[in-house]
């Protein structure tokens, strides 16, 4: 199978991934597991004893509200940070849709639902053999979502953008979705204090960690305006990928 997978980002720009493979989305779910796992012990282990005092209902209902952010972890994770949960950010995953649009809570929520079957209900088996024999590496609630997990960098080979996008303005660097708002705001921030003090240094660290991030390279690019198009292409292609999931 090819290690690439390919997704048509919106203005028809086709970035390149390398798909995360079985391996790495294990090892980031057993580590995402110990921290729920040591999450539950010790909320198990300090609680009260007044918590396991009442009927059966109301201590269920309890440990119900109790456990609940370990439940959930995966969900909130994903939604919060982008796609990546500890595990994934550790090992530089991330869910994507495999349409190019941004996932949204649906999307996280369906995968995070599906995991009663893809690894619980019937073993892991049932996830393992999906990932395996899908397209896309797609357990069944990455089919239902209609989203895989990749690599956080873009594959190497990623093919040159088309002369044609049916808009005026034509991104450089697409892969640049790849940063959250977040990191965005950061090398705002930084991009700002750096060419107000004209502090070279700072451009070039900044421009090495994005570099380091996304995977874009374009030596032909001074510091300054590498990062100026950087923050330019990830303005417009996040736009019309929010314009295009309203």
């Amino acid at each position: 199978m090819d290690p690439v997978l390919r997704i048509r980002m919106p203005q028809n720009v086709p970035v390149e991934f390398v798909r995360a493979g079985l391996g790495a989305r294990t090892l980031a779910y057993m580590i995402d597991l110990c921290i729920v796992g040591t999450y539950f012990y010790l909320v198990l282990n300090w609680a009260p004893n007044s918590v396991f005092s009442g009927d059966f209902w109301s201590v269920m209902a309890v440990l119900a509200v109790l456990l609940s952010p370990g439940i959930t972890f995966g969900l909130w994770n994903e939604f919060l940070f982008d796609g990546q949960t500890p595990g994934k950010r550790l090992l530089k995953l991330k869910v994507v849709r495999i349409d190019g649009d941004k996932p949204g809570f649906t999307d996280y929520f369906l995968r995070w639902a599906f995991r009663l079957v893809d690894i619980w209900l019937l073993t892991p088996v049932v996830g393992i053999a999906a990932v395996i024999l899908s397209r896309h590496d797609q357990r069944l609630g990455d089919m239902v979502a209609g989203t895989t997990v990749v690599k956080r960098a873009p594959h190497p080979g990623m093919p040159e953008i088309p002369a044609e996008t049916g808009e005026a303005y034509r991104p450089l660097y697409p892969s640049v979705v790849l940063l959250t708002d977040r990191d965005m705001a950061i090398i705002r921030r930084e991009f700002r204090r750096a060419v107000k003090t004209r502090n070279r240094h700072l451009l070039r660290a900044l421009r090495q960690k994005v570099e380091e991030v996304t995977g874009i390279q374009d030596p032909a690019q001074k510091d300054e305006a590498f990062i100026r198009r950087l923050i330019r292409d990830y303005e417009h292609l996040t736009q019309h990928m929010d314009g295009a999931a309203q």
